[in-house]
């Protein structure tokens, strides 16, 4: 490290246990009612083709169904014993346990339990069939299918060996070329301590470390060391004790949350919603808001399917899969010759 290293520097001259809230316009509560953009798809002049079915992906263990669809910004879980099937666990992709299992009319029953984990992103777990008091079971590994429709949040393996790099006031101080993560958590959190009139800074792998929170545009809180749930339930504290605030917070360097936008101004945030819930919301305020332009964000990407004539948003499906997008698109490219025809999915150029 250069001389200024050991120097480690905290920000908080606002600490980020501080938490506010955003919803400088109308409290989110409305999120039913939040808002909802944009004329009807009328104005796109074709056939909607049929939403896609989520598929389910089963491996079997010692006569056991474990089974996956994913849905959302997560999955569902559930058993299988000959034909019958148990309830669905939701698991996000941040990670989590459940446990689930099934029961047939002799007696015999089936239970799972597993945990999403990441690196690479996957349910791992035992599965165990009884019969008259005998069972067998074994554990059981499933990589998870990860689709284009979705926003993950960033994460690191806190173990693996990568560069470090400190910095004070957007100015590089120290630099460590193999620590591991958890020793560039320690260095920071020593430095937001030590130097509170310090902006603190670092970099792992060239990804930010550790949870911000802003309010209207500035960082008032830095937390190098909290998980995204932590995150999340400080956002949610935020935006409830300081209306008067646009709260906002990157974990790792990305945004958190849902947003939701009309005319270009947000006007609710959802720290803790799943991309399900966002898509749905989106929905709801894009039927009943047609004079709004509704958009939305989640995790700092926007949401959704938009459809542009010569530079004019004219439809826009929050829901729909990049096969149905493109299809869209080309349809309305040959049938309007004389029209531009563009189109976005998820805020990328299709």
């Amino acid at each position: 490290m250069t001389t200024n290293y050991t120097s480690k520097s905290a920000f908080s001259s606002h600490q980020s246990t501080r938490k506010e809230k955003f919803m400088s316009r109308k409290p989110l509560g409305l999120l039913a009612a939040l808002i909802s953009v944009g004329a009807p798809l009328f104005s796109l002049n074709f056939a909607q083709p049929a939403m896609a079915q989520d598929k389910a992906n089963c491996i079997d263990v010692k006569g056991v169904g474990v089974c996956v669809e994913e849905k959302g910004a997560g999955y569902e879980f559930y058993a299988k014993l000959g034909p019958i099937t148990s309830q669905k666990q939701y698991i996000g992709r941040d990670g989590g346990c459940a446990t689930f299992g099934t029961v047939d009319f002799a007696g015999s029953y089936a239970q799972v339990q597993g945990c999403v984990k990441g690196s690479p992103l996957r349910f791992e777990g035992k599965a165990e069939a009884c019969a008259f008091r005998r069972c067998k079971g074994d554990n059981f590994a499933i990589n998870l299918p990860n689709s284009g429709n979705t926003a993950s949040q960033p994460t690191q393996n806190p173990n693996a060996l990568g560069k470090y790099q400190l910095f004070w006031d957007g100015v590089q101080v120290g630099m460590e070329p193999s620590w591991t993560l958890q020793q560039a958590i320690a260095n920071l959190e020593f430095n937001k301590k030590s130097y509170p009139d310090k902006k603190v800074e670092g970099l792992f792998n060239g990804q930010k470390v550790g949870y911000e929170l802003i309010w209207d545009g500035t960082r008032v809180g830095f937390e190098p060391g909290w998980t995204l749930q932590q995150a999340i339930a400080n956002l949610e504290f935020n935006k409830k004790s300081y209306p008067d605030k646009k709260v906002e917070g990157l974990f790792n360097g990305q945004k958190v949350g849902y947003e939701l936008i009309w005319d270009g101004t947000r006007v609710g945030f959802e720290p803790g919603w799943t991309l399900q819930q966002a898509i749905a919301n989106l929905e709801f305020n894009k039927k009943s808001y047609p004079d709004k332009k509704v958009e939305g964000l989640f995790n700092g990407q926007k949401v959704g399917y938009e459809l542009i004539w010569d530079g004019t948003r004219v439809g826009f499906e929050p829901g729909w899969s990049q096969e149905q997008a493109i299809a869209n698109l080309e349809f309305n490219k040959k049938s309007y010759p004389d029209k531009k025809v563009e189109g976005l999915f998820n805020g990328k150029q299709l």
